[in-house]
């Protein structure tokens, strides 16, 4: 049984238990840098994300920190993250419209389009919904690449908006009634949950709406300021009335009876998960920080339906082959089960398998046609056939990190996964899957290189995703985890160096179909940076605690900066003109 105790997240939770304030200052990124740091100084995080996860999740920190530095003052006070929206805007309202549209640099995507080979992934997913009534019509939410729709059942995609005011979505609900009224929920709402009220992920803007299937957005009555610091966890749609929506969100569950015009907290405090009661949806279950809720008067008046079920995220999933029974995952790992809508609860066994990483992935559906039918989503999917009484892990074809899983409406067997590499479909209830995420344009690259001698020749390490290579026009994944730094040999492109977290750099001397570590003998940072000599390409730099050089293409390395750093090094380079030049910088410093 896997045992997450919140207890082993000193440095995450307790903070977050008790202080929802959305107090700027508590949103310096020196502070809760420093309150990590403390709690790991004595620590070995693994490479393996599954063997860190128990400590508050060291990669998914760190992914999330390196996003934040480059979105820092040097005080550590964040920007406004609403700057570059609130500058299309204006520069919209001060062109005209024939200037908007006339390209002014000849550029063109190269990809991925399709999925790279080798165990390459598109990139996070955070939602996909099925248009009811038309299985081939599908809409789908991404951590960082807006959204997307599917005419086709996912075999083609096509990205809708790139200028909404957040490129993250958190859930997406479509009219049952009148199916082109498309409603999102921005922000990226399970991206990480870090110290002192602060979100590791962009926040919310608010739900926005399309009448149109997607062609044009507009704001709800729910909206915010990203400066708001706000989350949107979930959005639903009353099935047999579609003026009725509730959202949960970091600081109350709201509630619409006018289509989305406007909003009412029903019920305050941090809540995730909602699902209406199949056949009878004036019937509502929701959860918040620990409790299964319940309302009778479609989300009006909300009560404890079970309490003190865990201290975090609780996912729901309820089947309408029988709406009596509801299954309850808690992000500490214990799964529930209750057969008569919540009055009375069972623990069951924990879904083994399933290695959850706490409130990054605790995702959890129930087939529509038999409730015996579980699957459950960590860093693997497993599944039950008997109820949550025994698992049994599926999917070993899936990239890791699930997101989301749901089934197709009417459907028992046709199921969607998304996770950090993309949405993936399975025809047999989650037996074996197909990756659908070709045309999906979100990965979220790191750092590129560049051979000298084929302008088509690429590297290019990405979250999530390893180190992809461009060659012959066609992707594929040469060097697996998160891809980091990377550099081409100039005199000779079948010499390749990609890196992964904290300076582990790896060296390839036939064009990327092998690596050998070279790692130097001391960390660096999330990415760390490396240089090559522009006159001699055997003579390579490193840029960790200190500055690292090989004469011998990182077979041994030596310091040569001794001292000279009070901070580990985030940027470097050579001087072309003169390579006795050589700049690295701190956060702080350059030298």
């Amino acid at each position: 049984m896997i045992q997450l105790q919140l207890s082993a997240q000193p440095w995450l939770r307790p903070a977050l238990v008790s202080n929802r304030s959305m107090n700027p200052s508590k949103n310096n990124l020196h502070s809760i840098e420093d309150k990590f740091n403390r709690y790991w100084n004595d620590r070995n995080p693994s490479v393996r994300e599954e063997e860190n996860r128990a400590e508050g999740g060291y990669q998914q920190f760190k992914r999330w920190d390196w996003f934040m530095q480059q979105r820092t003052y040097p005080s550590g006070n964040p920007i406004n993250p609403e700057v570059l929206f609130q500058a299309y805007q204006q520069y919209k309202l001060t062109q005209p419209s024939n200037r908007m549209n006339r390209s002014v640099a000849n550029w063109q995507p190269v990809g991925p389009a399709a999925v790279p080979s080798s165990g390459g992934g598109s990139g996070r997913i955070n939602v996909l919904r099925v248009v009811p009534g038309n299985n081939s019509v599908l809409y789908l939410g991404t951590a960082c690449g807006g959204v997307w729709k599917s005419t086709n059942a996912g075999t083609n995609w096509t990205c809708l908006d790139d200028f909404l005011p957040s490129l993250s979505v958190a859930d997406i609900a479509i009219n049952p009634r009148f199916t082109d009224t498309v409603y999102v929920a921005t922000g990226d709402g399970y991206g990480y949950e870090v110290s002192d009220g602060f979100w590791g992920g962009t926040y919310s803007a608010g739900v926005l709406m399309s009448p149109d299937g997607g062609a044009t957005w507009q704001a709800t009555g729910l909206n915010y300021a990203q400066t708001n610091s706000e989350i949107i966890q979930r959005l639903v749609i009353k099935p047999d009335d579609p003026r009725v929506l509730l959202a949960s969100t970091r600081n109350g569950l709201f509630r619409s009876t006018d289509a989305g015009a406007s909003w009412t907290l029903v019920r305050s405090g941090h809540h995730y998960d909602i699902e209406f009661r199949p056949s009878q949806p004036d019937t509502v279950f929701a959860t918040d920080s620990g409790n299964l809720l319940w309302s009778t008067d479609a989300g009006l008046n909300w009560s404890v339906r079970q309490s003190s079920l865990c201290n975090g995220r609780l996912s729901l999933a309820i089947s309408s082959n029988n709406p009596n029974r509801i299954y309850v995952l808690c992000e500490d790992a214990n799964f529930y089960r209750s057969d008569d809508m919540g009055l009375t609860i069972q623990t069951l066994t924990s879904p083994t398998g399933a290695n959850l990483y706490g409130y990054y992935d605790d995702v959890l559906t129930v087939s529509p046609s038999n409730a015996n039918v579980v699957l459950c989503g960590g860093m693997n999917i497993v599944k039950s056939t008997d109820g949550g009484t025994t698992w049994a892990q599926v999917g070993s074809s899936v990239h890791s990190d699930q997101h989301f899983f749901d089934f197709q409406p009417n459907s028992g067997l046709v199921v969607y996964s998304c996770n950090d590499g993309g949405v993936y479909r399975s025809a047999n209830g989650g037996s074996s899957w197909l990756d659908i995420s070709h045309d999906l344009r979100i990965k979220q690259y790191y750092r590129l290189a560049q051979s000298a001698a084929d302008p088509y020749l690429l590297y290019a390490g990405a979250q999530d995703n390893g180190t992809d290579q461009l060659s012959a026009n066609a992707w594929s994944q040469v060097y697996g985890g998160d891809g980091m730094d990377c550099m081409v040999d100039y005199t000779n492109d079948q010499n390749v160096y990609v890196s992964y977290q904290n300076g582990a750099m790896q060296k390839s001397t036939n064009g990327g179909l092998s690596f050998t570590d070279i790692s130097p003998s001391s960390q660096g940072v999330w990415v760390t940076p490396f240089a090559m000599h522009p006159q001699d390409p055997s003579i390579i730099y490193a840029g960790c605690e200190e500055v690292y050089k090989s004469y011998d293409g990182g077979l041994n390395w030596s310091v040569i900066s001794s001292q000279q750093f009070n901070a580990s090094i985030y940027s470097m380079n050579v001087a072309e003109a003169n390579p006795n030049y050589i700049y690295a910088a701190t956060l702080d410093q350059l030298l």
